[in-house]
């Protein structure tokens, strides 16, 4: 079926509009020719019968009805095609956006599966897999219960993740060098660290807001700028040593020194912990240099923090 394009209906109008007034001149140039018709163009000449202006005047109105009727058809023709441009652009978009999320599926899928094919244990003697987990996307998966020491996170996006019970610890003298998990600037907004061990991690600049880090160990770790926003600290243990970890604590079985790592505290200078949760967390030792807290926060009882830096 062949389309009306919009140039055809304005040629239409364009032979009416200049068609029927020269059809008109015709007729009276032609009329006196007539065999008789000599006195009916003096005639006309003269004082044109009503019939024929109140002909003139219905052709005048008719032309302009259908060149109105031309345009609306043509203007019609134009919203019906842009509609369905504007339908199709949204019908390939939705078919875009479904496909980008099965991809992004795919590689968090994906993802998952390169992190669990290199969880293990590892010990001095037995160094880890390479983990290098740097920058991947892993939001919203179950990572509960990896054995990731030395583990690479650096950058993650690791948002409402399951992480209970992972051990990301340090590797301690492995070929006379440690092996510290690494979460520097990994994404961990509302993740699930609830029992992990997380000595000796390096969490610079993490962003823990509203993470939940009740009773993880955090001996020795460094979460130097780390945003601790509303995250959950309950009965965690930030203390140099380890000894501390009682069954309440229980790691799921983690060899955790007793002595934590180098006999040392988690150190969170520059931390945010406005709204940060420490019911019982084990603070002894721990360094709170330059923090940000507010009313919000609730310390331990009995505790004394330090001043509280100016709000940022």
């Amino acid at each position: 079926m062949t389309r009306v394009t919009a140039s055809q209906p304005w040629l239409v109008l364009l032979i009416t509009l200049i068609g029927t007034p020269l059809l008109g001149l015709l007729l009276i140039f032609f009329v006196p020719l007539l065999s008789g018709a000599k006195r009916l163009g003096r005639w006309l000449k003269n004082v044109p019968p009503w019939w024929f202006q109140q002909g003139f005047v219905a052709l005048l109105i008719g032309s302009i009805v259908a060149g109105v009727s031309l345009w609306m058809q043509i203007k019609t023709e134009d919203d019906r095609s842009r509609q369905a441009k504007e339908d199709e652009n949204k019908r390939f978009n939705h078919a875009e956006l479904i496909e980008g999320e099965r991809s992004h599926h795919a590689e968090q899928v994906e993802n998952l599966r390169f992190v669990r094919d290199r969880s293990s244990l590892a010990t001095p003697s037995t160094p880890p897999p390479e983990r290098r987990f740097a920058g991947l996307d892993l939001v919203d998966q179950d990572l509960s219960g990896l054995a990731l020491r030395g583990a690479d996170l650096s950058n993650a996006k690791l948002q409402q993740s399951d992480m209970r019970a992972i051990d990301i610890s340090v590797v301690p003298a492995t070929d006379q060098l440690d092996l510290p998990g690494k979460i520097t600037n990994a994404h961990l907004n509302n993740a699930i660290l609830y029992k992990a061990n997380l000595i000796g991690v390096n969490g610079y600049e993490a962003d823990l807001t509203d993470a939940d880090l009740e009773y993880a160990v955090l001996c020795a770790a460094n979460l130097k700028g780390a945003r601790l926003h509303g995250a959950n600290l309950t009965g965690a243990n930030l203390t140099a040593s380890a000894a501390t970890v009682t069954d309440d604590m229980w790691v799921y079985g983690w060899d955790i020194p007793a002595d934590g790592y180098k006999n040392r505290a988690a150190d969170l200078t520059d931390a945010d912990l406005s709204g940060a949760i420490l019911t019982d967390a084990k603070l002894d030792g721990t360094i709170l240099t330059n923090i940000f807290y507010d009313g919000s926060t609730i310390w331990p009882q009995g505790f004394n923090p330090p001043p509280s830096r100016p709000q940022p």
